[in-house]
């Protein structure tokens, strides 16, 4: 992801059970990496069009804040 992906927060969800059990919310249960989201999107970056997606909203995103 380059640069970039700097501004991604990269979570391992075996090492973090509460993520992995967000990871599975919205999976339909399953805990699928790399699982992608953002505030208005999540999706399993799986396919040879996820490294382009996850460019584009990294590209545009903002930093994150606490809510």
């Amino acid at each position: 992801m380059g640069e970039d992906g700097q501004k991604a927060t990269w979570i391992n969800i075996w090492e973090d059970p509460a993520a992995k059990e967000y990871v599975a919310s919205l999976n339909d249960g399953n805990s699928t990496v790399p699982t992608v989201v953002t505030k208005n999107t999540h999706f399993i970056a799986a396919d040879s069009d996820a490294p382009d997606q996850v460019r584009q909203l990294l590209a545009n995103a903002t930093p994150a804040t606490a809510d």
